[in-house]
């Protein structure tokens, strides 16, 4: 009965609106959007959003004969977690016999004061056919703080009743009305709906040719804010195909529109670059040349199933350098990017209310799609993004972050057996995490080596700790290896990178939280004729639009910086160092007990220079930052020039990186030992130097790693806690090559007492 009703009413609604001529023209309007709206219609096209003008003239002149033609705002009440909002005069318009939405700010306000500002997203479903505008569906972001991806940075909250929590609004017009009630027939609405959603980050990324190094818009279709039909974009939701290459020259196509791609999944945040695997698009097609984006609507044209092309290979570092990294990146701990909360809000006509036949059945089908929405994004994400479309409360997080990792608590060396890496592993949410698995990934001169284990469920508020054992007696102390801690579960996704110093303990450290003695310029003699180095927290700062200093230190808040600001203040203050050398001095530092000492640091690095139109920004190799050390008596007087130990030159680092620099094996240590970080653009023109350092610290190799006598390999683990694997090659069997080491010593000592 209540599928009737909601069908005659419906069908009430569809031929009552007065014939005309259509007139269109953009929705956009920059006092409420953040770009303009992208807008899914009904013939399978996608393009910005347009308004009907000669609807609303029409509208207008009813306004006129009508100055008051509905009641004061009506209720707003929760049917289940599904929000019903009454239209009113502030929220709908109307020339009479057909209603539009006028103002989506004033819905979102009504909703936000009724059930709090706790959402990312909410998502309007109309029980009237929204004669406005001729989309199927639309989104208009309110809220973009995420660099990187095209879309500029602007914050409309306060218009939307928000203080920063919502992002992006929905209209899904009348979609529900038109879905069914299974999950079968909501499944093709569902690809819609994820479209939409997506467009909060996507799809306006270019990237640089890598046949021509220039800067490309070949990735972008229609309206440059969706794919073009022939990359490989796994089946994007954004009108992509997944292609396959057959090898021949020929190309197939196997899936599209279902779900989000690598490259959707790094701009909302749920990859990191590094985990973006390269991707093609298909060039040199037969009888078919790229349109510029902009042209695009007038020429597109599905793909054959099979195309002869040639295959251009991409990479996420040729987006980077186009579109500047993104950022906030995946995993950052300061903003949650894998959980979001989204309220569905069914919007009435003026004379209908919560309980009309209309409202009242879709909100009851809503009750049951949200929970299909749900399941679709975890799958169509493959478990990094949880959606949470619970209104009266939130549905808790379940989650598996990789909180920290302690190497080597044994201070064992190397060739004393495996060496111990425990990963720690919490579940901060309020739901039990399900299905959780933790790898441990070393890596040293590119050979990797990685071991899962399987965890199990992790109880909300708990956090365990995984055991790997690595042997790394192939490994000397002293030497780095880079490891990567990642878990997964039903739910979640997360990773924690870092490296450790084989062999080593810190000796002395110093994180910048304070001014521990640290001197800029200590000879007074610096010629850089921009910024020299200043302590405090670095902000974020561009050279034509590229990224080449972090917002913020690499921990705490401290960190010493050539120009912490991200612009001159006056003529006296620059942001970078260029036209000559910068200087910044430690304190003296005792080294009179270590053993072979390295030191450790955190650096950004931007090294740079313009082409000949100062237009793009490329590394130069006459920008440097170099580190040298000497030795120093105990009060600090000098005892040995400066000597070289590290330096970095025509690069742009990814944000923050480690670096060590093994101290020269002949330096005095009996006193102690300073360190220089210079800073240094010789340029002729058009170059600079942002620098910036944190974390600086000085290792000693542990007693461990000078016995002499080694014992046997590691005993086999047992299954599914560790290994006797060494690193980068197959598992140790049986340890007689140490064995034979260990008695020709002994051999030796009883020769030498006969």
């Amino acid at each position: 009965m209540r599928v009737a009703i909601l069908i005659i009413v419906l069908g009430a609604m569809v031929g009552v609106a007065p014939a005309h001529a259509e007139r269109w023209v953009p929705a956009y309007d920059p006092s409420l959007h953040v770009k303009p709206p992208m807008a899914h219609y009904p013939d399978g096209s996608v393009s910005q959003l347009v308004r009907d003008a000669d609807w609303l003239d029409e509208v207008a002149r009813y306004r006129r004969d009508h100055p008051r033609p509905f009641a004061a705002p009506g209720d707003v009440v929760l049917q289940g977690e599904v929000v019903v909002v009454q239209g009113d005069d502030e929220s709908i318009e109307t020339n009479g016999s057909s209603f539009s939405i006028r103002s989506i700010p004033a819905i979102t306000r009504r909703v936000i004061e009724k059930v709090g500002d706790h959402f990312h997203a909410l998502t309007l479903w109309t029980s009237f056919d929204d004669k406005g505008n001729r989309s199927e569906a639309y989104e208009s972001t309110v809220k973009n703080e995420v660099r990187g991806l095209g879309v500029a940075l602007r914050d409309m909250s306060a218009s939307y009743g928000s203080k920063g929590t919502l992002r992006s609004v929905l209209n899904m017009k009348t979609i529900a009305l038109r879905a069914g009630d299974t999950a079968a027939t909501w499944l093709p609405h569902l690809s819609t709906w994820g479209q939409e959603s997506g467009h909060r980050w996507m799809m306006f990324m270019r990237f640089i040719d890598p046949r021509t190094g220039r800067e490309s818009d070949a990735l972008l279709g229609r309206d440059c804010g969706h794919y073009q039909k022939y990359v490989d974009t796994q089946g994007s939701v954004h009108d992509g195909y997944a292609w396959r290459d057959n090898g021949d020259g020929t190309f197939s196509w196997t899936e599209k529109e279902v779900r989000y791609g690598n490259l959707d999944l790094y701009g909302m945040g749920l990859l990191a670059a590094d985990e973006v695997p390269p991707f093609f698009l298909i060039d040199g097609i037969p009888g078919y040349r790229y349109p510029s984006c902009r042209d695009y609507g007038s020429v597109m044209r599905p793909p054959e199933k099979m195309t002869r092309g040639t295959r251009v290979d991409v990479g996420i570092d040729d987006v980077i350098v186009a579109m500047g990294e993104r950022t906030p990146a995946a995993y950052d701990a300061l903003s949650r990017q894998d959980y979001w909360r989204e309220a569905q809000v069914v919007v009435t006509r003026p004379d209908e209310t919560a309980g009309s036949p209309t409202p009242r059945a879709l909100a009851d089908r809503l009750a049951r799609a949200r929970l299909y929405w749900e399941d679709w994004v975890r799958a169509a994400t493959n478990n990094r993004l949880v959606v949470c479309t619970q209104t009266t409360a939130d549905c808790g997080d379940a989650r598996s972050d990789v909180k920290a990792m302690v190497f080597n608590a044994a201070r064992k060396g190397p060739a004393q057996g495996a060496l111990a890496f425990d990963v720690e592993v919490a579940n901060g949410g309020t739901r039990p995490a399900t299905g959780v698995k933790v790898a441990l990934e070393l890596q040293r001169d590119g050979q990797p080596r990685t071991e899962t284990r399987d965890l199990g469920a992790l109880a909300a508020g708990t956090t365990r700790t995984q055991r790997f054992e690595f042997d790394l007696r192939d490994v000397p102390c002293g030497k780095e290896v880079a490891w990567k801690a990642m878990t997964t579960s039903d739910f979640h996704a997360n990773r924690r990178l870092g490296s450790v110093l084989v062999g080593v303990e810190a000796a002395w450290s110093d994180d910048f939280e304070s001014d521990t003695g640290w001197i800029p310029n200590p000879d007074g003699d610096d010629t850089a004729t921009g910024a020299g180095w200043e302590l405090g927290k670095p902000e974020r700062s561009e050279i034509l639009k590229k990224q080449v200093q972090p917002a913020g230190a690499h921990g705490g808040e401290g960190a010493w910086v050539t120009g912490l600001g991200p612009d001159a203040s006056s003529r006296e203050r620059a942001s970078f160092v260029r036209e000559g050398s910068a200087t910044l001095e430690s304190p003296a530092v005792d080294a009179s007990k270590l053993r072979d000492p390295t030191l450790r640091y955190w650096v950004s690095f931007a090294g740079v220079g313009a082409d000949a139109d100062n237009t793009t920004l490329m590394p130069s190799d006459n920008s440097h930052l170099v580190v040298s050390v000497r030795s120093v008596a105990p009060g600090g007087a000098a005892t040995s020039p400066w000597r070289e130990i590290d330096r970095l030159s025509g690069q742009i680092t990814r944000g923050w990186t480690s670096r060590t620099a093994v101290l020269p094996r002949d330096l005095d240590l009996k006193g102690g030992v300073k360190f220089r970080f210079v800073a240094r653009d010789e340029n002729p023109n058009r170059g600079a130097v942002e620098a910036s350092i944190d974390d600086v610290e000085l290792t000693s190799n542990l007693a461990a790693c000078y016995e002499r006598v080694v014992v046997g390999p590691p005993a086999r683990a047992a299954a599914g806690d560790g290994c006797d694997c060494g690193l980068g090659g197959r598992a140790r069997a049986g340890g007689a090559p140490v064995l034979a080491l260990a008695a020709l010593v002994l051999s030796r000592r009883r020769r030498r007492r006969r």
